[in-house]
């Protein structure tokens, strides 16, 4: 027979190892918590001293006109903000690199502009001084940025009629002589659309949904196959854009042009768009 104690002993052994499996199979159970996570830090704010030698790089990367050098100098900058950039990027909008151009135009558009006077100034600066610049004058892609990044430095603003104009011409030139390396152009576009809820494109766009074919093969006035074939692959690129776009605006994801055209005009008076 077993003393007392030795049973006594034994008991509190089984009920420590009972209670050590609990706790375990309940931390294998549960997942881990978050709760101490640091959250994603703000870029740290520049001081003058950082602000002006990122500036003199932007200026001497600028003037110099020197693609790898602008990169590397718009890579620094990264996108943090600052009055005193505003000047050289604008320079760099008509940089004889498109790479160097569209860059610029991305950290213009997430530049902090803290009034409406000086967002609006920005802005028109930035179509008079380089999307309207004949060094950009069938840089469709570029117009694009410029586009986006207009309308994002101005809070999203709708184009004026004058700009329209100019993005009119924009959208049938790369519509009416397709190819590939245009697509970014729609893209932007899109972008444009998605930030300003600006529903002249609507119809624009929902032409776009449908996949390009020839539908008078016999007519004098149809397009070369090759001509179908550029504008094929060019709409590959950003059909998906064009329907996301759509349906942020219209609530609806449409599968065809057909569709679209149908759901604008039965909604035209709730909506506020003709077809």
């Amino acid at each position: 027979m077993r003393a007392p104690g030795t049973w006594l002993r034994l008991l509190l052994a089984v009920g420590l190892l009972a209670l050590c499996s609990g706790r375990v199979a309940r931390a294998e159970e549960e997942p881990p918590s978050n709760d101490g996570a640091e959250e994603a830090e703000e870029p740290e704010a520049l001081s003058p001293e950082e602000a002006k030698r990122l500036e003199k790089l932007l200026k001497k990367a600028a003037k110099r006109r020197k693609v790898q050098e602008a990169l590397a100098a718009l890579d620094e900058v990264g996108e943090r903000s600052h009055a005193c950039f505003h000047k050289p990027l604008l320079k760099m909008l008509t940089h004889e690199s498109s790479r160097v151009a569209v860059r610029a135009a991305d950290l213009l558009a997430v530049q902090k502009v803290e009034s409406e006077k000086d967002r609006k100034k920005l802005g028109k600066a930035m179509w008079k001084k380089a999307f309207t610049d004949r060094k950009n004058h069938r840089r469709y892609t570029v117009q694009g940025r410029i586009l986006y990044a207009a309308a994002a430095v101005e809070g999203g603003a709708e184009l004026d009629r004058k700009r329209f104009k100019d993005l009119e011409r924009l959208w049938r030139s790369v519509v009416g002589d397709p190819h590939e390396a245009n697509a970014p152009a729609v893209v932007s576009v899109c972008e444009y659309v998605r930030l300003a809820k600006d529903k002249r494109l609507c119809r624009w766009l929902a032409e776009e949904i449908d996949e390009p074919g020839a539908t008078a093969v016999n007519s004098p006035t149809n397009p070369p196959a090759a001509w179908w074939e550029r504008r094929w692959k060019m709409w590959k690129q950003y059909k998906a854009e064009v329907v996301e776009a759509l349906e942020e605006l219209t609530g609806e994801s449409f599968k065809d042009t057909a569709s679209a055209k149908a759901w604008f005009q039965e909604n035209e008076k709730e909506f506020g768009f003709h077809w």
